[in-house]
């Protein structure tokens, strides 16, 4: 449990932490959780390829424009991930405009994706643990309304 602060900001008043923090706050605490998930499987993948890695189980080739578009990541950070991956073989990336590749699975990240979905589903698993279904989707509807 977190204890409550006030902070103010000219004429403003933040119960501290505020939303944003908590958010940060969650969002670490699962990226760790899927880190140590991935480690102790002995995948030799970082979160932020485990997730294009997901995207591309699930199109198969995408340009890396759209990665970043579904991620919520910029441009320059993908395409690090995307070249690690190459660089690991399970993905290639081939040049199709000046601004954009097209990212597709090889056979070695295809074959990843029995052990990606088994860490998947473990991690959800765990979370369903901590909040019930009804309150997962309300936190995805609340999720969407944010980004949008």
């Amino acid at each position: 449990m977190t204890t409550m602060d006030t902070v103010t900001a000219m004429d403003t008043v933040y119960d501290m932490p505020n939303i944003g923090c908590l958010l940060g706050t969650a969002y670490n605490c699962e990226e760790m959780r899927l880190r140590t998930a991935l480690q102790k499987d002995g995948v030799g993948i970082t979160p932020a390829e485990y997730l294009i890695l997901r995207i591309l189980f699930a199109h198969k080739s995408i340009q890396q424009c759209e990665i970043s578009r579904i991620l919520g990541k910029d441009k320059a950070s993908v395409s690090r991930s995307v070249q690690s991956l190459v660089r690991k073989g399970l993905a290639a990336a081939e040049q199709v405009s000046y601004r954009c590749s097209l990212v597709s699975l090889t056979y070695k990240g295809e074959s990843l994706k029995p052990k990606i979905f088994g860490i998947a589903a473990s991690l959800h698993e765990a979370l369903s643990e901590r909040i019930s279904k009804q309150q997962l989707e309300i936190l995805r509807e609340i999720l969407e309304k944010i980004i949008k």
